[in-house]
């Protein structure tokens, strides 16, 4: 028959390889909570914000921003419509630079030529439409007040040759969200 004293020696073995064990996992837990440690202390686990591109429009002393896909705006000023009252235009045609050789041209807009994909409108908030006497704000509910001026976006890319329908959908998306979201320019 064992005695206790050999019962204690059997089992000595056994709880020395569980210590062991312990150890190990104790050891593997604190260098795991080590390096997540170290890692968020090195990184703020977020990506960078990009910088917002801008189009200015100095006539105006406004700005858009511009999202993927408008990227390369641009406008024309308007030769066929002033401010009575300033002389300044009322209009800006809208053009992508990567659509200018595929027919959608905003320079040729002042020519004559219907090639522009959209056009930025400036009225008073009161102003309304000399034909049919409707407001600006309801012809064109998407814009913005800046200052005095309302300023909304007219789509011109109808049956346009420069790209597919999809693509122009986005590009009209884009531009009305820029108007919406345009703000006054920092002051220089």
């Amino acid at each position: 028959m064992l005695q206790p004293k050999d019962i204690r020696a059997k089992s000595s073995p056994n709880k020395v390889a569980l210590l062991i064990v312990v150890a190990v996992v104790i050891a593997a837990l604190a260098t795991s909570g080590w390096l997540v440690y170290q890692h968020r202390a090195t990184s703020s686990g977020t990506t960078p914000p990009t910088a917002t591109r801008y189009l200015n429009i100095n006539e105006w002393g406004i700005r858009l921003p511009l999202s993927h896909g408008i990227t390369d705006a641009y406008y024309v000023v308007s030769t066929s419509s002033q401010d009575p009252v300033t002389g300044t235009p009322n209009t800006m045609w809208l053009g992508l630079t990567s659509l200018d050789h595929k027919g959608c041209d905003a320079s040729s807009a002042n020519q004559g030529l219907d090639t522009q994909l959209g056009a930025i409108v400036r009225v008073l908030p009161t102003d309304a439409d000399p034909i049919d006497g409707v407001p600006y704000t309801k012809l064109y509910p998407g814009g913005v007040t800046i200052g005095k001026y309302y300023y909304a976006y007219s789509s011109g890319t109808s049956k346009r040759p420069c790209a597919s329908f999809a693509t122009l959908q986005s590009i009209d998306t884009a531009f009305s969200v820029a108007i919406r979201d345009a703000v006054a320019s920092a002051p220089k």
